[in-house]
């Protein structure tokens, strides 16, 4: 729309209408009836178009239709406020105080609210920044279309999924199907597995050897399990390194697990006849019981004693202790925990703890939610579903109290001077016990030379000398 510039005979001044002026011989504008009605048509459209009958006695249609246009309305899912020609079912509208939603064939398919909650495929009570619902792995994050590089990345109800962009393993972490169990796969072959005991897993454990894999126990007395499907042939299970190399294994066959360690003539010099004889004849060997189970007796020695002699069978030192600083004690002398005030040791023992960013309902004790920020809490009032009564109440800290966290017979010191034990590899004597019993050996067979020798000088009979 636009002035009748194009009429010459209109008059217009400056590209505008004009009074004229007399006084100048200048004639005013003329109003041409083809123009008035163009004006007048364009008015009554907009009139129209915003939903109005056209009012002859009205003359606050166009603003209403103007004020219509700036507000909006709320709109519905099927028909929004704001959407495109010829697609009345796909836009914007307005489903609920302070919240937009986006609605596609009359389906609504993502809205935001008050407190920047992002919801797709959620259509209520969005509870996080970006709340996705829907498709068995309804959040992807993919590269682009034939990279060689990145990582396509899917999270769905089944787990979390990664797909390099290379002909590369797929990546799976997932408990679907398996009750408090969280698997990794590789590749569709499950790598580990996290339980709801407490156990990991490498591989797939069996007890009956049908799979492969290792197993960390959590509530079993067994700490460590393996296993293995090759019954016929040996099987490492455990290798030992350090900057030498292979120093050590444990493996099994069909019927038995051997402990080794390296031992190869091509390691060693220095070779050395060994007097085992002298060592055990000097080193004592006690039977005790240890303290912490009176009622069982066993054998061995004492870790100073055979350090002496025999000091790579022995670990640690004689009496060692190393000061704990604000140390927590159990009954039976063990450290529980360092660096921990006393008052703190009082709260555990009272099995107080304290908690961040807490909500609770308005009594102050029972607990609604954990690690949410002042900001998120005030945010969420003015949800359509706030998840939060109205009186509810947010503490920076909060004291929650549940199970001990340390035992009530235990102690506490500033400083405390804690005992190191020595320890003994008792396979490391074994040389000197074989080197012994070869020293022995070689006497006796010295002695039994010499009685024959007797016997055939007729000092003694034979008789004689098998009854000693």
């Amino acid at each position: 729309m636009d002035y009748p510039v194009s009429d010459p005979t209109v008059g217009l001044v400056g590209g505008k209408f004009s009074d004229g002026d007399p006084t100048g011989a200048v004639a005013p504008s003329r109003d041409p009836a083809a123009w008035a009605n163009a004006v007048t048509d364009e008015i009554l459209n907009a009139i129209s178009d915003g939903g109005l009958t056209p009012d002859e006695e009205d003359n606050t249609q166009l603003a209403q239709v103007l004020a219509a246009i700036r507000t909006f309305g709320a709109g519905t899912v099927s028909l929004p406020t704001v959407f495109l020609a010829g697609d009345t079912n796909t836009g914007l509208y307005h489903p609920a105080a302070d919240t937009m939603a986006m609605t596609n064939n009359g389906v609504e398919s993502m809205r935001w609210d008050a407190a920047g909650n992002v919801g797709i495929g959620k259509t209520s009570a969005l509870t996080a920044k970006l709340h996705v619902m829907g498709g068995l792995r309804p959040l992807v994050i993919e590269p682009t279309s034939g990279a060689t590089d990145g990582v396509k990345v899917e999270l769905g109800y089944d787990g979390l999924r990664f797909t390099p962009a290379a002909s590369y393993q797929t990546v799976d972490i997932t408990n679907l199907s398996t009750s408090g169990k969280i698997r990794t796969f590789v590749n569709g072959m499950q790598n580990t597995a996290y339980n709801a005991d407490g156990s990991q897993e490498w591989g797939t454990f069996s007890l009956t050897g049908a799979t492969e894999g290792k197993m960390i126990v959590g509530t079993s007395s067994r700490v460590l399990r393996s296993s293995e499907n090759t019954a016929a042939t040996s099987k490492t299970h455990i290798e030992f390194y350090n900057p030498n190399g292979l120093v050590g294994s444990i493996s099994t066959n069909g019927t038995a697990t051997a402990y080794a360690t390296s031992s190869d003539y091509r390691l060693k010099e220095n070779l050395q006849p060994l007097d085992g004889v002298q060592v055990v004849k000097d080193t004592p060997v006690w039977a005790f019981n240890f303290k912490a189970a009176p009622e069982h007796t066993t054998a061995g020695w004492m870790a100073h004693e055979l350090q002496a002699l025999v000091p790579k069978a022995v670990t640690g030192d004689k009496d060692a202790t190393r000061i704990v600083a604000a140390a927590v004690i159990a009954a039976n002398g063990l450290v529980i925990a360092e660096g921990i005030t006393e008052s703190d040791w009082q709260r555990g023992v009272a099995g107080i703890s304290t908690a961040l960013n807490v909500v609770t309902a308005a009594d102050g004790t029972t607990v609604l939610a954990m690690n949410v920020s002042e900001g998120e809490f005030q945010l969420s009032f003015d949800a359509d579903l706030p998840p939060y009564p109205e009186d509810a109440l947010w503490h920076a800290t909060f004291d929650i109290t549940g199970d001990p966290i340390y035992p009530a017979d235990s102690t506490w010191q500033a400083e405390y001077a804690e005992n190191i034990y020595q320890a003994v590899d008792q396979s490391k004597t074994t040389p000197y016990l074989w080197a012994a019993t070869q020293q022995l050996i070689a006497k006796a067979e010295k002695y039994d030379a010499l009685a024959d020798l007797l016997v055939i000088k007729g000092v003694i009979t034979q008789a004689e000398l098998d009854a000693l």
